[in-house]
């Protein structure tokens, strides 16, 4: 079903792309994505979505197929309200590989960008630590320089694709504050990298999220993918990509959600009609879809930045903040109007609510997306 929405994207977008995004989505994520939540694991699956579709994420100078910011929020709806956890782990990886095409260090994009693009490398991006989350200027994870190496020590928290990755984008401390930030990508197989802890999360365990530690790690000179004085740049335009693609897959998933929902209450009668005439019942999922209208064009204006090449980190926290509530405060009720049946595995909401507690907390929570919005006004 439809639920007619109004808010569409403010310029033209791939609806072909879109179309193939829909059947890998409907053909293979949602059937199966219930049984990888119930066993805590990334499928394979994640590979041939990377595959298919990681190449719009990156310029045709590099091979890549260069859709528009608009087109890639859709794919994110599309794959998110199949499963957000899937989506998320698939967003994470394109950040990474988006940001090794723009490295200057054109030898690493030429080993390490094929790989990406083609699933044959999964990638993770390391900025936070267990001290450094909000504060992501207070990394403590240190590289000294040895003859033509770097070496690598301390951890890194809540890594997405921690438990499955082969590429890892590492943002480390070579002096004292920002401008002394360096980025590294190292191979996952490298000698001194430890996968510590995967997390039991709330939900969205199919991004296989963890801890990993750093000990004597070496990284040859020609790792670099971002120098000192420009590397903490990237990792903040990162975060505002990221927070604009939480938001479209928060998007996403509420859509599906409420249509879910609604079809449901369309069939499920109660004192002799379908709950769905019920007025209330009407009034509260009204309530939601224009708060799902709203989201969707705060997402659209941040993509619309990014496509224009404006700086969009104030559209990014914008979108993130909004969308995260209204995702969730949406797939809450929605369950509420299945009555005791909403509870049940057998339809997605309890797995995309249990997936959606965590966007409050990713990328920057909405106190700091306030932070960013109060600094501007």
């Amino acid at each position: 079903m439809s639920l007619n929405l109004s808010s569409q994207p403010f310029t033209a977008v791939d609806e072909a792309l879109l179309q193939e995004v829909q059947e890998f989505a409907d053909i293979f994520v949602k059937p199966n994505a219930e049984k990888w939540e119930k066993e805590h694991v990334q499928p394979e699956l994640l590979r041939e979505a990377i595959r298919r579709f990681s190449k719009y994420y990156i310029a045709k100078e590099f091979d890549g197929e260069a859709a528009s910011v608009m087109t890639i929020s859709k794919i994110l709806e599309i794959l998110a309200g199949a499963d957000y956890g899937f989506a998320f782990s698939f967003h994470v990886h394109n950040a990474v590989t988006m940001v090794t095409s723009l490295s200057a260090n054109e030898t690493l994009r030429k080993k390490y960008l094929p790989k990406l693009m083609m699933g044959e490398m999964i990638g993770a991006f390391l900025l936070t630590e267990p001290d450094a989350g909000s504060d992501a200027a207070s990394i403590r994870c240190r590289a000294e320089k040895r003859g033509d190496q770097w070496i690598l020590n301390g951890e890194k928290a809540w890594v997405t694709n921690a438990g499955t990755a082969d590429l890892l984008l590492v943002f480390a401390q070579t002096g004292e504050g920002t401008k002394d930030i360096i980025g590294f990508l190292t191979e996952r197989r490298s000698e001194g990298i430890k996968l510590v802890e995967l997390y039991d999360m709330l939900g969205a365990h199919t991004s296989v999220t963890g801890r990993l530690q750093f000990t004597d790690c070496a990284v040859e000179d020609t790792n670099i993918a971002y120098e000192q004085g420009t590397a903490f740049r990237a990792a903040l335009e990162g975060i505002d990509f990221a927070r604009f693609g939480i938001a479209s897959m928060c998007n996403g998933a509420l859509e599906s959600c409420l249509e879910e929902a609604i079809q449901y209450a369309k069939e499920r009668a109660q004192f002799g009609k379908p709950i769905y005439k019920n007025q209330g019942l009407q009034w509260k999922f009204a309530d939601k879809v224009t708060r799902l209208e709203a989201s969707r064009l705060l997402t659209y204006q941040a993509a619309k930045k990014m496509d224009d090449g404006e700086n969009a980190t104030l559209a990014a926290a914008h979108c993130k903040k909004f969308a995260t509530r209204a995702a969730y405060d949406g797939v809450s009720h929605a369950m509420q109007c299945m009555g005791a049946n909403g509870l049940k595995r057998s339809y997605s909401l309890a797995r995309q609510l249990s997936a959606l507690s965590i966007t409050f907390n990713t990328d920057g929570t909405s106190e700091i997306c306030n932070l960013v919005i109060g600094r501007a006004l």
